[in-house]
């Protein structure tokens, strides 16, 4: 018997791709949105690669349809996100932002064979970013040209609202972006992320002034943690936050794509 959206109830958890309900015992359902749907089989493809991998993300077992909608069956992951939890003990957030540093290191010594290509992910998107010049489109592709491609496991969403601090540890979720390629593109698509990138607009408005706040120093933290293990050279470092910076116009608006657009043509200036 077909399941209807009024019978799961209310979401335990919404995302700008999913809303996620409770799904019998021990189990969650991610329900893409409108727009998402054809993602979720891919999501689900991924996400089972990386739990062999054994890399720490929830058990997949299974895709269903509710309403016409695609959604991903998942080990249900008891636990508050890493931003929620640093965000209640601001006295433990550089321990938290070293913590996830190495987490990120850790995902980049697996392969990430048979996850879509970052390259051609890059080239997609940089081609369908609003507000550049062509010039500076051009001026991007050239970077991305010369940049090493990699075949490492990037998650290319790794922020503190997607790992889960429960009580048997950190929990890395939302693979719907994860791929093959170079660790340093992931690792400057996580400070861009941190630097620029709204904060949920679940918050209140002094809670997102407050977390704004804190989140640059969790940045600055994350990123001479990682920046020790990896040790990349400074001009690959560089020209990697140009090229996710004009990867991620495509997606963005408001005061988000302002603040990018800025960033980017200050970086495609030095």
């Amino acid at each position: 018997m077909a399941v209807t959206l009024e019978q799961l109830g209310a979401p335990i958890g919404t995302g700008r791709t999913a809303e996620v309900y409770a799904w019998g015992e021990g189990q969650v359902l991610k329900l893409m949105r409108p727009g998402w749907v054809a993602d979720a089989e891919e999501e689900f493809e991924a996400s089972r690669r990386v739990h062999r991998l054994g890399v720490p993300v929830p058990e997949v077992f299974g895709l269903e349809e509710v309403a016409g909608r695609p959604g991903i069956v998942f080990e249900r992951v008891e636990g508050d996100s890493m931003l929620a939890v640093a965000g209640r003990r601001p006295w433990q957030l550089r321990a938290y932002a070293r913590q996830m540093a190495a987490m990120h290191w850790d995902l980049h010594q697996l392969p990430g064979e048979g996850l879509r290509d970052q390259q051609d992910t890059l080239r997609r998107e940089i081609a369908q970013g609003e507000g550049i010049t062509e010039a500076e489109r051009s001026q991007v592709l050239r970077l991305l040209d010369r940049l090493p491609a990699g075949d490492r496991l990037c998650h290319w969403d790794f922020h503190q609202d997607n790992i889960i601090i429960s009580p048997g540890g950190p929990v890395i979720i939302d693979w719907i972006t994860a791929q093959h390629g170079n660790p340093i593109a992931d690792f400057g698509r996580t400070t861009m992320l941190l630097e620029i990138g709204e904060l949920p607009s679940r918050m209140g408005r002094w809670h997102r002034l407050l977390a704004g706040r804190l989140r640059v120093h969790f940045m600055e933290v994350y990123a001479k943690r990682y920046r020790q293990l990896a040790q990349p050279a400074a001009a690959e470092r560089r020209d990697w936050r140009t090229v996710v910076f004009a990867a991620r116009m495509y997606e963005v608006s408001g005061i988000e794509y302002r603040r990018l657009l800025k960033s980017l043509r200050l970086e495609l200036a030095k």
